[in-house]
């Protein structure tokens, strides 16, 4: 049986196998940090361990529900909560001038201007 495990910050996908009549965790692959079971992932784990069946779609299904926007108080929503507002301070100590140059010029034309230091 395979499943998505926090431990820490990290997300790994993990199957339990029985040997000497006791549980071990077999660690699969470390996962993104939001739990995306990728087609690379896939294929790694696939030719790492090529005796252990996983039903790779069930395991998505999984992956997927584990974000819970709904709940205030969720790991998820405070992580994006505190991106929100570190990305509104850095953007109000902007000098409003550096603003309107990349509101006026191409994304290309942007990210030279990021780069340089603008």
């Amino acid at each position: 049986m395979a499943f998505v495990r926090r431990k820490g910050n990290s997300l790994y996908l993990v199957h339990n196998v029985r040997r000497g009549g006791k549980v071990r965790q077999l660690h699969l692959a470390r996962l993104d940090d939001k739990g995306r079971i990728t087609d690379r992932v896939v294929r790694e784990v696939s030719k790492k361990h090529p005796f252990v069946e996983l039903n790779w779609r069930a395991l998505r299904e999984q992956a997927s529900q584990k974000i819970n926007l709904a709940d205030p108080n969720s790991r998820e929503v405070q992580r994006l909560i505190s991106t929100l507002r570190s990305l509104h301070l850095e953007l109000a100590d902007l000098f409003p001038p550096v603003v309107q140059i990349f509101q006026n010029h191409p994304p290309w034309r942007r990210s030279c201007l990021y780069n340089c230091g603008f």
